[in-house]
C-alpha cells in the first residue's frame, strides 16, 4: 500500500495524472473587454475621421425634413432607432469641435457603442439559434448576424459565446429624467437639428465676448440629447417587456434584450456633471428657436 501511495504522489508531481481544471466562464463583461481591446482604437480613429469636416457635417441639417417624413412613416422601432442615432451623431459633431480632448470624447462614445453591439449581436444570435427552419428573410438576417459576430469575436469559439449570460426581463431599468416627450417620432430630429445649429451660435457668442464654461456647456448639450434619447429607448423597452409578459416567445425576448442594451447605452452617455446657469440658459434658448418639420 505504501508503494502504491508513493507511485500516485510521484505521478501527480510529475504531471502524469491529468487533473481537469474547471473551465473559465466567459462573462459578457469579459467578452466586451476582449473586443474593446481589439477594436476600440480603430473605431475611435474612424469616428474622428468621419467628424473631421465640420462644414460637411453641418450641411446635413437640410436633410432633416425629409428624414422626418421617413421616420413618421416607419415602424415605431425603426423610427426611434434612426432618430436616436442622428441625435447622438449631432452631439458628437457639435461637441468634438470644442472639446479640449476629442479622442477622449470619441473613446467614450465608441466604447459604449461597441459594448451595445456586442450584447445585441449575441441576443440576435441566441434568437436565430431557436429557429430550425428559417425563411429566406430570416436566413439573410442570420447570415448578417454571423458576419458581425465573426468581425467582433473572431477566434472566440461559438460554444463559449453561447454560454454568455444575457439579460432577462425583470431586472431594474434606468430611470429617465423627466422630459416632455411627444408622440411624434420625428421630435428627436428636431432636437438633433437644434444641436447641429449650436456650433455657429457658440462661436457668435464668443466673438461677442460672451464666454462659456465650455466643458459645462458641452455637458449640457450631451445631457439634453441623453434625456431625450433615454426617454424614447426606455419607452420602447417597457413596451417590449409588456409584449414578452403576454407572450414569452424567443422573438419577444430578443426584442427586450435589444432595447435593454440601447437603454444602457443612452444612460451611460448622460454626463454626471452639468453646466452653470449661463450654459443652461443658452441651451434652453436654442431649444426655443428650434424649427418644426
Amino acid at each position: 500500500m505504501k508503494i502504491i501511495g508513493a507511485v500516485i504522489i510521484l505521478l501527480t508531481v510529475t504531471g502524469c495524472l491529468n487533473v481537469k481544471k474547471p473551465e473559465t466562464v466567459m462573462t459578457l463583461n469579459k467578452l466586451q473587454q476582449t473586443v474593446l481591446t481589439r477594436h476600440l482604437n480603430g473605431e475611435v480613429n474612424l469616428l474622428l475621421t468621419t467628424h473631421a469636416n465640420r462644414i460637411g457635417k453641418a450641411s446635413e441639417w437640410h436633410k432633416l425634413p425629409d428624414l422626418a417624413r421617413f421616420v413618421r412613416n416607419s415602424p415605431p422601432e425603426k423610427a426611434v432607432e434612426l432618430s436616436r442615432k442622428l441625435l447622438w451623431d449631432s452631439v458628437i459633431a457639435c461637441n468634438i469641435q470644442f472639446t479640449g480632448d476629442p479622442k477622449h470624447l470619441a473613446n467614450s462614445f465608441c466604447a459604449g457603442m461597441l459594448r451595445c453591439r456586442i450584447a445585441s449581436a449575441l441576443a440576435k444570435k441566441a434568437y436565430f439559434d431557436t429557429i430550425s427552419w428559417k425563411t429566406p428573410e430570416e436566413d439573410q438576417q442570420f447570415r448578417e448576424v454571423e458576419e458581425e459576430i465573426r468581425q467582433l469575436f473572431g477566434g472566440i469559439p461559438y460554444y463559449q459565446l453561447a454560454k454568455v449570460e444575457l439579460v432577462t426581463p425583470g431586472g431594474a431599468i434606468p430611470e429617465a429624467e423627466k422630459v416632455a416627450v411627444s408622440e411624434d417620432p420625428a421630435e428627436a430630429l428636431q432636437i438633433a437639428g437644434t444641436i447641429m445649429l449650436m456650433p455657429d451660435e457658440i462661436r457668435r457668442q464668443e466673438l461677442a465676448g460672451n464666454r462659456f464654461d465650455m466643458p459645462g456647456l458641452l455637458a449640457e448639450i450631451q445631457a439634453l440629447a441623453g434625456k431625450y434619447a433615454l426617454s424614447w429607448s426606455r419607452k420602447m423597452l417597457l413596451a417590449a417587456e409588456n409584449a414578452w409578459k403576454k407572450d414569452p416567445s424567443p422573438q419577444n425576448l430578443m426584442n427586450y434584450r435589444l432595447w435593454f442594451y440601447q437603454v444602457e447605452l443612452d444612460n451611460s452617455r448622460i454626463p454626471a456633471g452639468r453646466g452653470g446657469q449661463r450654459e443652461v440658459q443658452f441651451v434652453n434658448s436654442m431649444l426655443l428657436l428650434q424649427e418644426s418639420f
